[in-house]
């Protein structure tokens, strides 16, 4: 097994990791948001993407 295919054998457990802290991060994020007045959609995601 070479390093190449060592590295793409852990691909999914790297993605699922980032993949985890990420909604994690954003949920930190949008429940104090929402609770604290954005109620709109429309500016909750301009929150987030800012």
């Amino acid at each position: 097994m070479t390093s190449f295919n060592h590295i793409f054998s852990e691909m999914p457990l790297v993605l699922f990791t980032i993949l985890a802290q990420a909604v994690i991060g954003l949920s930190f994020v949008y429940t104090p948001a929402f609770l604290n007045g954005y109620k709109n959609f429309t500016h909750l995601k301009y929150f987030g993407l800012f």
